[in-house]
């Protein structure tokens, strides 16, 4: 276990603590989630106890600044640097919540305790390549808040998507319904399936099941001239094709966003941008690959990518990046010399070539970054 890992459980621990003691000492109040804060806020405010519900405002917007310090102080440095800026305000809240009477309003005495949790999830929110949270919390909340700073810090329209939850895929199997063989053999087989059954030693008549005479024959005949046509052709291909399911069914990726609904990615591609088809099928293969190295016990996990990322966004390159280092994936990418500085800071090697003639290819100046879990370029 390195020492990230390791920071990251103890830093967990540190936020164990603050919600046992909240719960303990101020009244059964759970001072690391704004959950219940939000819904007491709004019973507060339809029962019409204004001064709670301001006490109780006044918790959400410390949780909020807290957040909202968080990225901005991330954006003015490094990441390990907001991480000891929580170890700081964790401990400053410390001696601030041991000041607090015991008599004080249960949820105003929180107050530092609402920022310091917000300070420490936005810090501390991954460990060992995996997305973990040390405090329980409002995941909601805390991505909206963030998504709003970093919209007004940078103006990325990207930033305002995710806080409408941007773009959900969704697999889509269905067995084969059009004119194909395949869907004619499915068919057929539905009718055996219904048809072909004994009750007490006696076969159903297929009326019953509501074929008529002729959908039977019609059926039956579109078979026989399948089998025909295998057999005229002998073609051993054409038979390993029948017997594979997967020509049976239709595979589709299902979009919604907040401009399509039950969107299909087939139909997408036509005359979407190219980054809506791009992320999708990268994911895809990614994912297939992974599935396929995860298999063996030795692999070098090896993927080559020509012209990465063209139509995506510096917010969604960023993420795709991300995604390859947790799958420890080693990438090779050709890309324009536009790209370099959207992917050139994750890649651990970078080699410029120029292309004088067809049988001329030139080599720069190669730059070596020696980062941990880098693609290379």
């Amino acid at each position: 276990m390195d020492r990230e890992t390791w920071a990251h459980h103890a830093i967990a621990a540190a936020g164990g603590f603050f919600g046992v003691y909240a719960l303990l000492t101020r009244g059964g109040t759970f001072g690391s989630s704004e959950t219940s804060n939000l819904i007491y806020l709004v019973i507060a405010g339809l029962d019409g106890t204004w001064g709670s519900a301001l006490v109780r405002l006044g918790g959400t917007a410390c949780y909020i600044a807290g957040i909202v310090f968080t990225v901005l102080w991330r954006r003015c440095g490094r990441r390990p640097r907001a991480q000891i800026l929580s170890i700081a305000v964790d401990a400053a809240a410390c001696l601030v919540l041991a000041r607090i009477p015991a008599e004080t309003d249960p949820i105003l005495a929180l107050y530092p305790m609402f920022f310091a949790t917000a300070v420490q999830w936005v810090s501390y929110s991954r460990a060992a390549g995996y997305n973990c949270a040390t405090i329980f919390s409002t995941n909601n909340l805390r991505q909206f808040a963030e998504g709003v700073t970093e919209y007004l810090c940078t103006r990325e329209a990207e930033q305002l998507r995710k806080l409408k939850f941007s773009t959900r895929y969704q697999f889509d199997v269905n067995l084969l319904d059009d004119k194909s063989d395949y869907a004619k053999i499915l068919r057929y087989a539905e009718y055996l399936k219904k048809v072909n059954k004994v009750d007490d030693g006696q076969m159903v008549f297929a009326s019953l099941y509501g074929y008529e005479e002729d959908e039977i024959e019609q059926r039956e005949k579109e078979i026989r001239e399948i089998i025909n046509r295998i057999i005229d052709k002998n073609d051993m291909g054409a038979i390993q094709d029948f017997a594979d399911y997967r020509n049976y069914m239709s595979y589709e990726i299902v979009i919604n966003n907040a401009d399509v609904k039950d969107g299909k990615l087939s139909r997408q591609a036509g005359y979407s941008s190219g980054a809506g088809t791009q992320i999708p099928y990268t994911l895809i293969l990614s994912a297939a690959l992974s599935m396929l190295y995860n298999a063996r016990v030795n692999s070098t996990r090896l993927i080559f990518i020509d012209e990465p990322f063209e139509k995506m966004s510096d917010h969604n390159i960023k993420l795709m990046l991300e995604f390859f280092q947790n799958q420890d994936f080693q990438v090779i990418f050709c890309a324009p010399p536009n790209k370099t500085d959207s992917i050139g800071f994750a890649c651990d090697t970078v080699i410029p070539v120029l292309k004088v003639r067809n049988d001329n290819m030139q080599i720069g100046s190669v730059e070596f970054h020696e980062r941990k879990g880098a693609v290379h370029h």
